[in-house]
């Protein structure tokens, strides 16, 4: 009994902080966007791991810089935080992810609403993330703790980041390479955040479709910083 008011008690705790944020015009259902271009990035960290900024902190830069969308992807975890805003954000399209550490490199997991365990292969961790039907993205291969060359040509990636924070020169195994590539910044800062986004052909703003312009590399890089 004593369990059961403890969970009502907390449920109406989210409910209010919820329907709070909402009378403030931070949340709600976002309007519908036609055809375009639109801007943003798929590789970030809060103070969730290893990143300096909190998740509002993140997502007012971002909407500063003129994202259209982010995927928030802290190592080995989807906090709390954002499991409960990101769906909710109507500042900007918010994407779970999560920067997992697999046996053989990291793998950016997209589109995910359940924590991918760490310390797996990198083939069982691409694999559990297709069957939340995410997408898999080689974080910054050979380097910083990347997947290597000959990982990228047997497993079923659906793209390689160039991590265009970095010269292009200083990872050419993610940005010269013949894969479908995604153009992220790896922002563990504001500042890093406006190095480099993805300028990605949609037919609408949704998650669906970025997944289909990412897999069919309709996603060129775009500096804010130009």
């Amino acid at each position: 009994m004593v369990m059961k008011i403890y969970c009502l008690i907390f449920v109406g705790i989210i409910v209010i902080i919820v329907l709070g944020l909402n009378n403030i015009n931070y949340f709600s259902i976002n309007e519908p966007k036609g055809e375009g271009y639109y801007i943003g990035n798929l590789h970030t960290h809060t103070i969730a791991s290893d990143g300096e900024n909190d998740y509002n902190q993140v997502i007012k830069e971002a909407v500063r810089l003129g994202f259209d969308f982010i995927a928030i992807t802290d190592h080995d975890t989807i906090s709390p935080t954002l499991s409960l805003l990101c769906p909710l954000d109507k500042r900007i399209l918010c994407i779970i992810g999560e920067e997992v550490s697999t046996l053989q490199g990291h793998v950016l997991a997209l589109g995910i609403t359940k924590v991918i365990e760490k310390g797996l292969s990198a083939n069982e961790t691409i694999r559990l993330i297709h069957e939340q039907k995410g997408l898999a993205i080689a974080a910054h291969p050979g380097i910083n703790l990347g997947v290597t060359q000959d990982l990228l040509s047997i497993l079923d990636f659906d793209a390689v980041e160039c991590n265009s924070a970095l010269r292009p020169e200083d990872q050419p195994m993610g940005c010269n390479n013949p894969y479908v590539k995604v153009y992220d910044s790896d922002a563990h800062s504001l500042e890093m955040l406006s190095t480099s986004a993805n300028n990605c052909s949609l037919s609408t703003l949704s998650w669906q479709a970025i997944k289909e312009s990412i897999k069919s590399g309709n996603c060129q890089l775009f500096s804010p910083r130009i």
